[in-house]
């Protein structure tokens, strides 16, 4: 699960949502289905979710996303943010 503006997001059935921290409510954010989820977490503007071996950055107020390049993300546990504002994975061992 991650977080953006004070809410909560997260990845179930292979859909992204955002959900309502007063009342548990939640909302489907964009159209993509999101197979094999292993991680998602929040930075600046965008969250960051690790799934089929890449890393997407995604707008969490439409759900627009790129992929990231350069890196395969295949085997990532749990990705977080660090002080020095970069996405550090840990490998599923």
């Amino acid at each position: 699960m991650g977080g953006f503006n004070g809410n909560p997001y997260l990845v179930n059935n292979d859909r992204l949502y955002r959900v309502d921290p007063n009342n548990g409510s939640y909302t489907q954010v964009g159209g993509v289905v999101w197979q094999n989820t292993y991680a998602i977490n929040a930075m600046g503007s965008y969250l960051y979710i690790s799934e089929n071996g890449g890393l997407y950055e995604v707008n969490p107020i439409n759900g627009s996303y790129a992929r990231l390049t350069g890196m395969f993300w295949t085997g990532t546990y749990d990705l977080f943010i660090g002080q020095n504002s970069r996405i550090h994975i840990q490998p599923i061992e």
